[in-house]
């Protein structure tokens, strides 16, 4: 499997035309790049709610995307994966050919 990532966009970024790309959604990884905010720290249940993320275990929305990155860092100062960036995420379906 093939991935595409976009860190800290600003709108949802187009998929690279290369290639059959899909979006996925947004992951909020911690600032060393090491996990995801959103499934890999034991949920922050007081930022989002686990059922807001997708199959692909991702937010769908950018806005919303960006608010619980806020709200990460608001609630949770002393968390280090609490202070993330945001990543827009496509995976190739089909290779150009």
């Amino acid at each position: 499997m093939f991935y595409a990532f976009f860190a800290t966009p600003l709108t949802q970024p187009d998929a690279p035309a290369f290639a059959d790309f899909r979006f996925l959604g947004y992951d909020l990884v911690d600032r060393e790049s090491s996990i995801s905010a959103l499934t890999n720290c034991g949920g922050f249940p007081d930022a989002f709610a686990n059922s807001e993320l997708s199959n692909a275990g991702l937010l769908t929305d950018l806005r919303r995307a960006v608010e619980v990155q806020r709200t990460l860092r608001a609630l949770h100062p002393e968390e280090r994966h609490a202070d993330c960036h945001v990543w827009a995420i496509f995976r190739l379906v089909t290779a150009a050919v």
